[in-house]
């Protein structure tokens, strides 16, 4: 009589649930596990929030129904920019975006979106029975737009603890050096920016190995490299960066009217902390080494042919600067 029932499609939806819940109830009294099972899951099919009525059933038909909804449904969470996009599952339309489907049957389903003024995007989506899955569209519009400026820009000052150290890495004169610099990005290349440096350092009149008799160094650098960093990828008001580039080195020393110029390799390791969108203070540590200094040879503060002359010269800056002009957004 049950089976009459559920065959019956034009009974009332009350009567139907009422049956199948009744159905569930006698395998289960008889001990078959499997059919009840069976017939719970064509239940959902036709209601997916079917709820037993504890007065005809016990609860555990209610768990029965409960755990097939969660072996065969789950729920799709559809947002789209902007909102208010038609949402088709299927080609059924199901709403308005944002919008929650729940009691999805898992596997593949397809979702159209269609919004006057935007381009129609269609996308298969695949459901896992008991998880939420989560789609964001962002929708293309018509109207031609001018194009945004891809390139943004912006420099600093600063100022900075510097060493030079002679070779094997010992020590030299020590100092403070000023630096400035800009820099040039581009939004369509990841991570990468151009940059210019100028730095202009002067050490201390320490005697060393590389300022004898008390001369003192004194060098300039200007260098073109590249910085590869992405605010988006970190901290909201943190930026690290690592930068490499090569360089013009002018040296010359104080009291022995000798200068030279030389190419050279520069490196620094840092990170910004932005203040607003467009400012930032930076704190960074440079490298910089000028290769083969054998230019260097003829500059002997001492009249010993033995005395140690300049070869590579290597310099380690530790500075503070402000940032200015980038958007950080």
């Amino acid at each position: 009589m049950l089976r009459e029932v559920v065959r019956d499609a034009d009974q009332p939806p009350e009567t139907l649930q009422r049956a199948y819940c009744e159905i569930v109830f006698t395998y289960m009294l008889t001990g078959n596990w499997q059919s009840a099972e069976a017939e719970a899951r064509a239940a959902l099919k036709i209601f997916p929030d079917i709820q037993p009525d504890t007065r005809f059933v016990p609860p555990l038909i209610g768990e029965i129904f409960t755990r097939q909804r969660e072996a065969i449904f789950g729920s799709i969470k559809i947002t789209t920019i902007p909102d208010l996009a038609q949402v088709f599952m299927n080609g059924k339309l199901v709403g308005y975006s944002p919008l929650t489907l729940d009691y999805v049957e898992s596997g593949e389903v397809n979702l159209r979106l269609v919004r006057q003024g935007y381009r129609e995007m269609s996308i298969d989506v695949s459901v896992t029975a008991g998880n939420v899955t989560t789609v964001k569209f962002p929708l293309q519009s018509l109207i031609e737009r001018e194009p945004e400026n891809p390139a943004i820009w912006g420099g600093g000052l600063g100022v900075g603890a510097v060493t030079l150290m002679a070779k094997h890495y010992k020590f030299g004169d020590f100092g403070f050096t000023p630096f400035t610099f800009l820099w040039f990005a581009h939004r369509r290349i990841p991570f990468l920016t151009y940059h210019l440096f100028c730095q202009a350092a002067f050490p201390g009149s320490k005697e060393s190995s590389l300022s004898y008799n008390i001369h003192t160094v004194r060098l300039i650098k200007v260098s073109l490299g590249f910085e590869f960093s992405d605010p988006d990828l970190w901290f909201d008001s943190a930026d690290p960066y690592l930068s490499m580039g090569l360089g013009l080195y002018a040296v010359w020393y104080e009291g022995a009217s000798y200068k030279a110029y030389k190419p050279g390799l520069t490196v620094a390791l840092g990170t910004r902390v932005f203040s607003a969108p467009r400012n930032a203070v930076d704190f960074s540590i440079r490298y910089d080494y000028v290769p083969e200094g054998e230019m260097f040879d003829d500059l002997r503060f001492s009249p010993d042919p033995y005395e140690r002359v300049i070869r590579d010269m290597h310099t380690l800056t530790l500075g503070v600067s402000v940032y200015f002009g980038r958007n950080k957004e």
